[in-house]
């Protein structure tokens, strides 16, 4: 939300009004749910490597590596293309054509496509996630990042790694002082994700160093910009309210940091929004 973006997000007090700005949406969208087998995995990254160059700005897909319900790992390719039957299937064709063991695709009103994420809510229990950014995604790299993820599951079942292809060149049109936040790079983002985990277990205190750890190894591979991207802002939650300094608010703000210090100074001198990438007013 651009209208959020503009005023630095939470470090200006509450939002009194926020204006929107309306755009054409047809009713309904092609939605699908490919699941595969581990064995599988590298058919996946070669058929979404070869739909990137031709990727249209009104699809997406994710591709997700989790348990099951029957406690195996799988691969799952979700995708969404903002359009009519005939040309969503024509989209997500070479996915299919890989023979996913689950196979779930439909026409589905625009309403519930904005709710698909929401599954993981439901979740009980403990949560913790980070977004890793990558610039490399080869069946190496993602193979690595399996390996990892399969030791975390051990010791909390319900975590997951979610690869996000999001078109972001709209994104990448708004200039960088338009918009408080200065994220405008072409990175991919990685959703690194611990859940179901209990207070109680030994592993609860563990898992912010799990889950960092986890990052690192998907990651490592990319270019040293990339592993050092706080991208995604809302999957920047271990390092939000690290206040010591302001080094990631900075990270976030990008060459924005120093008009915002001024703003600040005017409106909150004491600081006392200091959650959430809290800017340091100008002296």
């Amino acid at each position: 939300m651009y209208g959020q973006d503009d005023v630095g997000g939470s470090n200006f007090g509450v939002v009194a009004e926020l204006g929107v700005r309306l755009h054409p949406q047809r009713p309904d969208a092609y939605a699908v749910s490919y699941v595969y087998l581990p064995t599988q995995l590298e058919a996946a990254v070669a058929a979404i490597n070869e739909w990137r160059p031709v990727q249209k700005l009104h699809e997406t897909i994710c591709l997700l590596v989790s348990l099951g319900p029957d406690g195996n790992p799988y691969v799952i390719i979700n995708g969404v293309s903002n359009s009519a039957q005939e040309e969503g299937e024509a989209t997500f064709q070479r996915f299919l054509d890989l023979g996913p063991v689950k196979i779930t695709n439909a026409q589905v009103p625009w309403q519930e496509v904005c709710n698909l994420g929401n599954a993981m809510n439901t979740i009980p229990k403990g949560k913790v996630f980070v977004g890793a950014h990558i610039d490399s995604f080869d069946i190496i790299q993602v193979q690595k990042s399996w390996d990892a993820w399969t030791e975390v599951t051990k010791k909390a079942p319900f975590s997951i790694l979610m690869y996000e292809f999001y078109p972001d060149k709209k994104v990448g049109e708004i200039p960088i002082e338009s918009a408080a936040f200065a994220q405008r790079h072409p990175y991919i983002t990685v959703l690194c994700a611990i859940m179901g985990i209990e207070e109680s277990d030994d592993f609860a205190p563990h898992a912010w160093d799990e889950l960092l750890n986890l990052k690192k190894i998907v990651s490592a591979s990319s270019s040293q910009a990339a592993q050092e991207s706080l991208g995604y802002a809302n999957y920047g939650d271990p390092f939000s309210t690290r206040n010591e300094t302001d080094e990631y608010a900075r990270k976030l703000f990008g060459p924005n940091y120093a008009r915002l210090q001024e703003v600040k100074r005017k409106y909150d001198p004491d600081v006392v929004f200091d959650r959430w990438f809290a800017i340091r007013p100008a002296a």
